[in-house]
């Protein structure tokens, strides 16, 4: 008994068999070459691109402003104490040639430094905003500033006037140098 007897009596009817597919047409390499000599159909979206019209003259740029350098602390203004600042608040001085920055903002001596610098729109370096890394680490250049809870400088680094700038108050106008992070590594 073959297959189709034993599937004709386990189904009781006739297999069905799949219809062939149809043969594939194949197409000789004149058929190819007759298709080239058929005229191309352009289609509006493959069309050439209409002429661009000229846009406006541009403005002429503005001469760029010459690269300040690191401040000369004999060239500064003298740094007022205490007792000649009567409202507590301090201009403190960013500066960094390689970055392009020099900006002073005014800072109350019982704020930190770099959170009145972000909110003065000053882009300085960051990460742990509590003492615990050298991210924000700036070299005072001119005045005093006070800092609390720091847990990474060095008393070489200190000596030097690396500051954190996350724990760090003012205490005078200063002027620091920012982007110090890897110079003061903290040992």
């Amino acid at each position: 008994m073959g297959l189709r007897s034993r599937l004709k009596k386990m189904l009781g009817r006739e297999p069905q068999t799949q219809p062939e597919p149809p043969p594939k047409r194949v197409r000789s390499k004149a058929a190819y070459r007759d298709r080239s000599a058929r005229p191309i159909e352009h289609h509006p979206e493959t069309q050439a691109a209409p002429e661009p019209q000229a846009l406006p003259e541009p403005a002429t740029p503005e001469p760029a402003a010459p690269e300040p350098a690191v401040p000369d602390p004999a060239a500064s203004p003298p740094v007022q104490n205490d007792a000649e600042r009567q409202d507590g608040v301090w201009r403190v001085r960013f500066v960094n040639e390689d970055q392009g920055l020099d900006v002073t903002i005014d800072c109350p001596q019982d704020e930190v430094i770099l959170l009145v610098a972000e909110e003065n729109g000053v882009d300085l370096p960051s990460s742990c905003m509590g003492g615990g890394c050298t991210v924000c680490a700036g070299r005072i250049v001119e005045g005093d500033v006070h800092q609390d809870d720091q847990y990474v400088l060095m008393d070489e680094d200190l000596e030097q006037g690396y500051r954190l700038l996350c724990c760090s108050s003012p205490r005078s106008d200063v002027t620091i140098l920012t982007h110090q992070g890897d110079e003061a590594d903290g040992g």
